[in-house]
């Protein structure tokens, strides 16, 4: 947790730097000087009123920077038919940095914030769509499903057996030797206060509305597991590469997949998640 005691000069005058780790990443955010010092003090103390409790002292060598407020003569612009728009942010890959401009709502962080995630990732890990649940195992529940599908319902009933709700949205796997680790998304999840979690037990299940009990199969086929992971990897709309390819093949060979079939109300649920 950092300080937040600033002055008047502190919002016009100086860079305000803080550090945050994300899974296995280290990012650091610079909010610039600025002429605007309402708008400033209001986003600078949301951002930290809210994140708080994670905050840390800047990195001096982070893997991401975001550099947040800039001269208003420096924003792009482009006309499209009648319509205007107008470029927030600009991103410079090589030196591992996005440039934020006009920054008008904290939602704008969290959303450029994914994008970046996703560029960390690539090579190490992923995103997965999918809602999560720890038992009291120290076992997570990953619960898959096209939009609509169940998720959210899913991690719900699984909390009333005992299991503790942890991500609504996505959560992260990284690569490290020859393991997979899941890591908790903070600050990524549309639903959720930051939960942070490191475990290396996990299964995932894709979920069907289906029948009068709960029931459940392991998926043995590795090309259906392959499949079904396929579709709810997150990329940020870009196609998958070989390197991602190479990654999702590994995690498939070393990783449960169940399908999960559901009535609205299970009363034997615990038993089929084990």
């Amino acid at each position: 947790m950092t300080d937040l005691s600033l002055s008047r000069d502190d919002f016009s005058n100086k860079t305000i730097k803080y550090g945050l780790r994300i899974a296995v990443f280290k990012i650091n955010f610079h909010f610039l000087p600025c002429d605007q010092i309402i708008l400033r003090k209001l986003l600078k103390e949301n951002f930290a009123s809210i994140w708080k409790d994670h905050l840390e002292p800047a990195f001096l060598t982070p893997d991401f920077t975001f550099v947040i407020g800039t001269q208003p003569g420096e924003v792009n612009t482009y006309i499209h038919d009648q319509e205007v728009f107008l470029s927030s942010w600009r991103w410079d890959k090589e030196n591992k940095s996005v440039y934020i401009y006009n920054l008008y709502s904290i939602w704008i962080i969290q959303f450029v914030l994914r994008q970046a995630m996703v560029l960390l990732l690539k090579g190490r890990g992923f995103f997965l769509h999918a809602s999560a649940v720890i038992g009291q195992d120290q076992i997570l529940r990953g619960f898959m499903a096209i939009s609509g599908g169940g998720k959210s319902t899913t991690a719900a009933s699984a909390c009333r057996i005992g299991m503790k709700h942890v991500g609504d949205d996505m959560i992260i796997f990284v690569k490290e030797g020859e393991e997979w680790i899941c890591y908790g998304s903070r600050f990524l999840e549309k639903a959720f206060m930051p939960e942070d979690f490191v475990i290396k037990s996990y299964r995932l299940y894709e979920v069907h509305k289906s029948g009068k009990t709960a029931k459940s199969t392991e998926v043995k086929s590795y090309v259906e597991r392959i499949r079904i992971l396929m579709q709810q990897v997150w990329m940020y709309d870009a196609p998958p590469d070989e390197v991602d390819y190479a990654l999702l093949l590994d995690f498939a060979k070393k990783t449960r997949v169940f399908k999960l079939y559901l009535p609205l109300n299970p009363n034997n649920l615990k038993e089929v998640l084990g």
